[in-house]
């Protein structure tokens, strides 16, 4: 079986595309090609995420919810239930333990594990042509190891 690269590095971001790290890791990335200063720091993928999905059985309670969405029912009381539960189950979910055991290992190689990080949950199709998602990811300031309680 073939093993899915979950996390990229800033320099293997240009190569990977916004698909697989989104569009600010994908700049990040051209900008560490062109010796722009970058802080240290890295890219956990989409595949990740839908790795962390089918992990914790999201997926398909995600899918149902998501074939019910329109623009006209987006503030319907049952889709905003449906879509809190299912918040609550992401939050409440489990990394993949091979997830987990990467992100340890690329904090350490890179010194991380001990100094208070930013993470910024992004989408891979946030801010395009066609899309904005303006104030619906969140930054977290001050994480620090996997130990944080952002990370549980």
């Amino acid at each position: 079986m073939e093993k899915v690269k979950t996390i990229y590095s800033m320099a293997e971001a240009a190569e990977a595309g916004s698909f697989l790290v989104g569009g600010k890791g994908y700049n990040l990335g051209r900008l560490t090609r062109y010796s722009f200063p970058v802080p240290k720091g890295f890219i956990l993928s989409t595949r990740a995420y839908s790795l962390f999905l089918e992990e914790n059985n999201l997926q398909q309670s995600l899918d149902k919810v998501i074939e019910k969405l329109s623009q006209n029912n987006l503030e319907d009381e049952l889709i905003e239930q449906e879509l809190a539960v299912i918040r609550e189950k992401i939050q409440q979910g489990i990394l993949p333990e091979h997830i987990h055991n990467e992100l340890s290992q690329v904090l350490i190689n890179l010194d991380l594990a001990e100094i208070p990080l930013a993470i910024r949950s992004s989408a891979s199709m946030e801010d395009s042509r066609s899309a904005s998602f303006a104030g619906i990811h969140e930054s977290f300031l001050n994480v620090t190891g996997l130990s944080s309680p952002v990370l549980k």
